[in-house]
């Protein structure tokens, strides 16, 4: 009797539990947007053909970070001669269930972080039915896991202001490090924890023997991201996280016709020549380096940028102005779907994430006012309400600063779900203090 009560009471307990309805629902979504696109999806830049032929062949090629090769590799040596296509399958069957996984994690966040279950839900429900999102996951690219990595970061972060363990200062730094070998920028992540660590110093007066741990994984991650820049210059000469940031700026250069260098007239004919062959510019960029080295060719690009440096940021400034006003989720799936089952994820898509770059800079810096108000009202630092605007300003001053024919919204996807809690976490502040209350679950982190 008391088995079959407990059994009873453990089903009734699951089918309340709003986690159950996130991950049916996320499943969902990733069914009905997945038929959008048969198969597996190229990316139009050809990153992911060349993602393939090097990772199935080679483990050190420098265009790309190594831990996405890496799992492409592991997944073809275990299909073993049952490979081809097969291996494109299994890396999206794996995306598409860390996506819904990471719906599960998101939901938890806003468990911790709001004071209402059902808001957490809410927006849970919101960021598992973004279409460009679930694009992303069956494309053969970083994008899907980077957005992934991003949502388990801010977990850890979160469950650590919650417990203060050990274990979790170090995991935060270690899994840092994971994440820039997957995706080089979220190299911007090392100055933002540092900065973490330092206010735990100056403002929370926590243990050293905590501290040591977060800062001590913090060193660590460092310190193994210096050894692969340093088995990078072993291949190319030059001490650098990823070639990717030199390929960008160049080929900047190269759109913009402010290439020109006398100091280099072989590099400078050799752009000319390859213009006139119609490459486009990353093509050209990359083939710069290939045949006069990046020894070299960072020389020529770094003087090239110092002589026209007045030009070279105009460049950047009119990028800005050109997408800032765009939306930040990104529509580059719609080139591979036709019909009104696009037409509708457009709409929908639209409706989810109704930010531009230039409105999301806006509730950045509205957040930031509205923490330090917490801040001087609570005497405590509320880390999540300034924490999420700081990271987001820094992912987009950093895209838009070696932004190419790539879109902003491609390079800025994983800063989706920072904006969904940033503003969720601000409609709940406001509505907490419209209702009168006092106490904010969300004041503690």
């Amino acid at each position: 009797m008391r088995r079959s009560f407990a059994k009873t009471s453990g089903i009734c307990s699951l089918i309340k539990n709003p986690l159950l309805y996130v991950i049916l629902f996320s499943t969902a979504m990733r069914v009905s947007y997945g038929n959008l696109w048969p198969g597996y999806v190229y990316h139009t830049t050809g990153d992911s053909p060349d993602y393939v032929i090097h990772a199935l062949s080679e483990l050190s090629w420098i265009h790309r970070m190594p831990l996405y090769q890496l799992l492409i590799w592991l997944i073809g040596k275990l299909l073993g001669s049952a490979g081809g296509s097969a291996v494109f399958t299994v890396l999206i069957r794996i995306q598409m269930f860390s996506g819904i996984v990471s719906c599960g994690v998101f939901y938890q966040i806003g468990k911790k972080l709001f004071l209402r279950n059902w808001l957490a839900a809410a927006v849970a429900l919101v960021y598992a039915a973004q279409p460009h999102l679930v694009y992303y996951e069956k494309t053969v690219l970083t994008e899907a896991l980077g957005v992934h990595m991003m949502v388990t970061w801010t977990y850890l972060l979160i469950c650590y202001l919650e417990s203060r363990k050990n274990v979790l200062a170090l995991g935060i730094g270690l899994f840092t490090l994971f994440m820039t070998l997957m995706r080089p920028s979220f190299v911007v992540l090392y100055p933002i924890l540092a900065l973490f660590w330092g206010m735990r110093v100056l403002f929370e007066k926590e243990k050293v023997r905590i501290l040591l741990w977060g800062l001590g994984s913090l060193a660590l991650s460092t310190a193994c991201l210096l050894m692969y820049c340093y088995h990078n210059q072993t291949l190319t000469g030059r001490f650098m996280l990823s070639c990717v940031s030199y390929d960008n700026q160049l080929s900047i250069l190269i759109e913009n016709e402010i290439y020109e260098n006398i100091e280099f007239p072989e590099i400078t004919e050799t752009i000319r020549t390859d213009l006139q062959g119609k490459d486009n510019s990353l093509k050209i960029a990359r083939n710069i380096f290939e045949q006069y080295g990046y020894d070299d060719g960072v020389v020529y690009l770094q003087k090239t940028i110092r002589q026209n440096f007045s030009q070279y940021m105009k460049c950047l400034y009119s990028k800005w102005t050109e997408h800032k006003r765009e939306l930040i989720s990104d529509k580059s799936w719609q080139k591979y779907t036709s019909g009104q089952w696009a037409d509708l994820a457009g709409k929908i898509q639209i409706l989810l994430m109704p930010f531009s770059f230039r409105l999301t800079l806006f509730l950045c810096l509205a957040a930031l006012v509205m923490g330090i108000v917490t801040w001087i009202r609570t005497k405590r630092v509320p880390y999540a309400r300034l924490g999420f605007p700081t990271l987001i300003i820094a992912i987009i001053l950093l895209s838009f600063g070696t932004l190419t024919h790539a879109s902003p919204q491609r390079i800025c996807v994983h800063m989706t779900p920072l904006v969904l809690l940033m503003v969720t976490g601000m409609l709940g502040q406001l509505l907490d203090q419209c209702m009168g209350q006092s106490k904010v679950k969300g004041e503690k982190h």
